[in-house]
């Protein structure tokens, strides 16, 4: 870190200016060493789909007994209602549910009971009640989507502590849910802008918006583990279509990875218009990220007195160059920078 600050000093007038940065630790799995100001995270259970339990329970909701059980008992919770054996009136449906109603209309519903075998059902309720345990999923609201994401602010979701099953689905309803606040924000923000100003209606859209997240940059650290480009997995459908539409309500989405071969979904590739790229020294990787820049390669680039292809200029890319390439309507450019000097503490530096 000092060896970073020295080099700072010699960029004149550039200053390290203070973040305004909160880490969320998802709930049950904070560390003694953990910073003081670290809040945890709770999973908002209700926003859970079928789909996302049976990614927990490792069982496919059409093929498998426990799969289907879980997808009817979901429905029966969140929309039809259910009937406990020999009770007289429906427990009424309810979207804000919890891990311990699906466990109760598990055990309790009379079809539930008729159709799947004891040891299907004890085989669904078991890692259930273990769900139910865990911190993480001990609220059906869980930690408000409000909360995480503020105007101005930075906000860390860490998910490395996690299972890779857990992280999956957690980043998965993290998305969702984000999407559809900002779409409903975006909503109001058209209704604002065809409302006349200082109207009893437009000071209660004035508040209502307050209530939502704002325009927000969702930042995906290697991304080709929710991304990859050939497993069609829950989470890379969801950030799809939070690539393909979330620009419509406001929402811009960055995307880092060491991999970038086969790495993202090419729904994603496609609507990438800007790049960073640090060295690289692997052809395939290389190859790829040539083969996704929009711009123009540069017809020469010299380098002590050398002359160099595109690829060749990535691979002689020194520890903080990088290329940037931007194709948007306002800038055609590809240039190669150098990076400001790193003033946070990075784990991963190699001896």
């Amino acid at each position: 870190l000092e060896r970073q600050h020295r080099h700072l000093e010699r960029w004149g007038d550039l200053k390290v200016e203070p973040i305004n940065v909160r880490v969320f630790v998802p709930a049950g799995h904070e560390w003694p060493i953990d910073h003081p100001g670290f809040q945890e995270y709770r999973m908002p259970v209700s926003e859970m789909t079928s789909g996302d339990w049976a990614l927990l329970l490792k069982t496919d909701l059409l093929i498998e007994p426990r799969g289907r059980l879980i997808d009817e008992a979901y429905r029966k919770v969140t929309e039809l209602g259910w009937r406990a054996a020999g009770a007289a009136n429906l427990v009424d449906p309810k979207s804000n549910y919890s891990v311990h109603d699906l466990i109760e209309c598990i055990e309790q519903d009379d079809e539930v009971e008729d159709v799947y075998a004891q040891e299907t059902r004890r085989s669904v309720v078991q890692p259930l009640r273990s769900f139910a345990r865990m911190p993480l999923f001990a609220e059906s609201t869980g930690t408000s989507m409000i909360e995480i994401a503020r105007p101005g602010a930075l906000a860390i979701l860490s998910l490395g502590r996690l299972p890779e099953d857990l992280r999956t689905v957690l980043a998965t309803v993290f998305v969702r849910k984000l999407k559809a606040d900002r779409m409903y924000a975006s909503q109001i923000r058209r209704r604002l802008a065809l409302s006349p100003e200082d109207t009893a209606s437009a000071r209660e859209l004035e508040r209502e918006l307050a209530h939502h997240v704002p325009r927000t940059v969702l930042a995906i650290d290697e991304a080709q583990i929710l991304m990859p480009a050939k497993a069609n997995t829950l989470a890379r459908q969801t950030l799809d279509s939070f690539v393909l539409e979330g620009r419509n309500f406001g929402l811009s989405l960055w995307l880092a990875t060491q991999r970038p071969k086969g790495a993202i979904s090419d729904a994603a590739v496609s609507q990438i218009d800007t790049f960073i790229v640090h060295r690289l020294s692997v052809a395939e990787d290389i190859r790829a990220v040539c083969g996704m820049i929009q711009n123009r390669e540069p017809e020469k680039i010299r380098l002590e007195g050398r002359e160099l292809d595109l690829a060749g200029m990535i691979r002689a890319l020194d520890v903080g160059q990088a290329l940037f390439s931007s194709a948007t309507s306002t800038a055609t450019r590809l240039v190669v920078g150098q990076i400001r000097p790193r003033v946070v503490a990075h784990g991963g530096e190699a001896f």
